[in-house]
Protein backbone atom coordinates (compact mmCIF):
# COMPACT_ATOMS: atom_id res chain seq x y z
CA UNK A 1 0.00 0.00 0.00
CA UNK A 2 1.87 3.21 -1.29
CA UNK A 3 0.55 6.81 -0.21
CA UNK A 4 -1.67 5.82 1.96
CA UNK A 5 -2.75 8.16 4.93
CA UNK A 6 -1.83 7.04 8.39
CA UNK A 7 -3.94 9.38 11.07
CA UNK A 8 -2.67 10.64 14.15
CA UNK A 9 -3.83 7.64 16.09
CA UNK A 10 -1.87 5.06 13.89
CA UNK A 11 0.80 4.34 16.09
CA UNK A 12 -1.42 3.93 20.12
CA UNK A 13 -2.99 1.85 18.23
CA UNK A 14 -0.79 -0.11 16.65
CA UNK A 15 0.89 -0.38 20.33
CA UNK A 16 -2.23 -2.21 21.22
CA UNK A 17 -2.33 -4.71 18.92
CA UNK A 18 -4.55 -3.37 16.05
CA UNK A 19 -4.22 -4.56 12.17
CA UNK A 20 -5.05 -2.24 9.73
CA UNK A 21 -6.22 -2.32 6.03
CA UNK A 22 -6.53 0.45 3.27
CA UNK A 23 -10.12 1.99 3.23
CA UNK A 24 -10.50 5.04 1.04
CA UNK A 25 -6.97 6.14 0.85
CA UNK A 26 -6.11 5.79 4.46
CA UNK A 27 -5.27 3.16 7.14
CA UNK A 28 -8.12 1.99 8.87
CA UNK A 29 -8.37 0.32 11.46
CA UNK A 30 -9.63 -3.19 11.11
CA UNK A 31 -9.27 -5.36 14.26
CA UNK A 32 -7.73 -5.70 17.27
CA UNK A 33 -7.60 -9.80 17.10
CA UNK A 34 -10.51 -10.84 19.26
CA UNK A 35 -13.77 -9.40 18.63
CA UNK A 36 -15.04 -11.10 21.53
CA UNK A 37 -12.81 -9.18 23.57
CA UNK A 38 -13.65 -6.33 21.36
CA UNK A 39 -17.35 -6.26 22.18
CA UNK A 40 -16.98 -7.01 26.29
CA UNK A 41 -15.05 -3.94 26.37
CA UNK A 42 -17.12 -1.45 24.10
CA UNK A 43 -19.98 -3.00 26.06
CA UNK A 44 -18.49 -2.63 29.39
CA UNK A 45 -15.73 -0.02 29.52
CA UNK A 46 -15.27 2.43 26.58
CA UNK A 47 -14.71 2.05 22.40
CA UNK A 48 -13.16 4.72 20.69
CA UNK A 49 -13.21 5.17 16.93
CA UNK A 50 -10.73 7.15 15.11
CA UNK A 51 -13.13 9.13 12.66
CA UNK A 52 -9.72 10.88 11.05
CA UNK A 53 -10.78 9.40 7.40
CA UNK A 54 -14.36 10.29 7.61
CA UNK A 55 -14.73 12.89 5.05
CA UNK A 56 -15.37 16.86 5.93
CA UNK A 57 -16.77 19.07 3.84
CA UNK A 58 -17.13 22.81 4.61
CA UNK A 59 -20.63 24.28 3.34
CA UNK A 60 -20.62 28.21 3.45
CA UNK A 61 -22.76 30.40 1.86
CA UNK A 62 -26.32 31.66 2.19
CA UNK A 63 -27.77 28.38 0.96
CA UNK A 64 -25.79 26.63 2.85
CA UNK A 65 -27.97 25.00 5.98
CA UNK A 66 -30.83 24.58 3.06
CA UNK A 67 -28.08 22.24 0.99
CA UNK A 68 -27.50 20.15 4.14
CA UNK A 69 -31.13 20.01 4.43
CA UNK A 70 -32.10 18.92 0.92
CA UNK A 71 -29.18 16.43 0.84
CA UNK A 72 -30.32 14.60 3.95
CA UNK A 73 -34.00 12.63 5.33
CA UNK A 74 -33.27 14.52 8.70
CA UNK A 75 -34.30 18.20 9.30
CA UNK A 76 -31.21 20.03 9.07
CA UNK A 77 -33.01 23.36 8.95
CA UNK A 78 -34.10 23.07 12.24
CA UNK A 79 -30.49 22.80 13.85
CA UNK A 80 -29.11 25.64 16.31
CA UNK A 81 -25.90 27.20 16.21
CA UNK A 82 -23.40 24.17 17.52
CA UNK A 83 -26.04 21.79 17.36
CA UNK A 84 -24.89 18.75 15.25
CA UNK A 85 -27.74 15.97 13.55
CA UNK A 86 -27.21 12.58 11.87
CA UNK A 87 -29.30 11.52 8.76
CA UNK A 88 -29.61 9.40 5.87
CA UNK A 89 -29.31 10.96 2.53
CA UNK A 90 -30.96 8.97 -0.68
CA UNK A 91 -31.07 8.89 -4.66
CA UNK A 92 -34.39 10.72 -6.60
CA UNK A 93 -35.69 7.16 -6.34
CA UNK A 94 -35.39 6.83 -2.10
CA UNK A 95 -32.75 4.78 -2.13
CA UNK A 96 -30.08 5.49 1.09
CA UNK A 97 -27.05 6.18 -0.65
CA UNK A 98 -25.47 7.30 2.15
CA UNK A 99 -25.07 8.94 6.10
CA UNK A 100 -23.97 11.60 8.15
CA UNK A 101 -23.82 14.02 10.48
CA UNK A 102 -23.95 18.04 10.17
CA UNK A 103 -22.52 20.42 12.26
CA UNK A 104 -24.11 24.04 12.25
CA UNK A 105 -21.79 27.23 12.92
CA UNK A 106 -24.22 29.81 11.20
CA UNK A 107 -27.31 30.68 8.99
CA UNK A 108 -24.40 30.13 6.29
CA UNK A 109 -21.67 28.27 7.44
CA UNK A 110 -21.89 23.95 8.02
CA UNK A 111 -19.65 20.86 8.45
CA UNK A 112 -21.13 17.85 6.69
CA UNK A 113 -19.37 14.76 8.13
CA UNK A 114 -19.67 11.50 5.72
CA UNK A 115 -17.61 8.50 4.50
CA UNK A 116 -17.15 8.50 0.92
CA UNK A 117 -14.95 11.34 -1.38
CA UNK A 118 -17.44 10.02 -3.96
CA UNK A 119 -20.39 11.83 -1.76
CA UNK A 120 -19.03 15.10 -3.19
CA UNK A 121 -20.77 14.26 -6.47
CA UNK A 122 -24.36 13.21 -5.35
CA UNK A 123 -24.14 17.17 -3.05
CA UNK A 124 -23.30 18.39 -6.08
CA UNK A 125 -25.85 17.20 -8.17
CA UNK A 126 -28.64 17.47 -5.28
CA UNK A 127 -27.94 21.24 -4.76
CA UNK A 128 -27.11 22.50 -8.31
CA UNK A 129 -28.64 26.22 -7.98
CA UNK A 130 -28.55 26.57 -4.42
CA UNK A 131 -26.25 29.52 -2.97
CA UNK A 132 -23.76 27.30 -1.28
CA UNK A 133 -19.86 26.32 -1.97
CA UNK A 134 -19.02 23.25 -0.78
CA UNK A 135 -14.89 22.46 -0.02
CA UNK A 136 -13.29 19.35 0.81
CA UNK A 137 -11.78 19.76 4.19
CA UNK A 138 -10.58 16.09 5.55
CA UNK A 139 -6.87 16.74 5.16
CA UNK A 140 -6.42 19.96 6.19
CA UNK A 141 -8.42 19.04 9.46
Amino acid sequence: MTDVVKTAFDRPQRDLGCEFMEWEGWYWPNHFGDPVAEHHAVRTAVGVWDASPLRKWDFRGPGALAAADRIFTNDMLGLEVGQVRYGAFCDENGKMVGDGTVFRFAQDHAWVITALDSDLDHFRQVVGGMDVAIEPITERL
